[in-house]
């Protein structure tokens, strides 16, 4: 995976996680990230994905 070499190449690794998971159903906890990024798959989420539950 090429963010996890570049992340290591950095010595980032220690102050990230990453998790390549499917869209749906997302299931980590409540109050789990300070903050998500993801790249590619924006345009085919459906709303309900960005929601809250």
């Amino acid at each position: 995976m090429a963010g996890r070499r570049k992340s290591k190449a950095r010595g980032l690794l220690n102050r990230l996680s990453l998790v390549s998971t499917p869209l749906k159903p997302l299931v980590f906890p409540d109050e789990r990230f300070d903050a998500v990024i993801f790249r590619g798959a924006f345009f085919f989420l459906d709303v309900d994905v960005l929601k809250e539950t």
